[in-house]
């Protein structure tokens, strides 16, 4: 009867430890979708943030292009306006000369 005990309690104990091996594996298993799901999530985070660089990349191309040709502009503007006061100039000596002359 005593082996019959203690082949029970071993049977019992070889069946706990079954039982504990099972909830470890399955504590293992939802371990690895976790990392599987947190990995998915870190690459999708890093897609996003590349796209976001190169949204912003190209955002930086467009403002320097835009700025440059604002700059050509201002400085075609400025030209003109130079242009436009030299003759303003010229036409003012002009019309003063002739009013000399007028007056002699």
């Amino acid at each position: 009867e005593e082996e019959m005990v203690a082949a029970t309690t071993a049977l019992e104990s070889a069946a706990a430890r079954v039982d504990a091996a099972e909830v470890a594996k399955a504590a293992a298993e939802a371990c690895a979708a976790d990392a599987e799901a947190a990995t998915r999530a870190a690459r999708a985070d890093a897609q996003a943030a590349e796209a976001t660089s190169l949204t912003a990349e190209v955002r930086a191309e467009e403002a320097c292009t835009a700025a440059a040709e604002l700059r050509g502009e201002l400085a075609t503007a400025a030209s003109d306006s130079t242009r436009a006061a030299a003759a303003a100039e010229a036409r003012a000596i002009a019309a003063k000369r002739e009013h000399e002359e007028e007056m002699v």
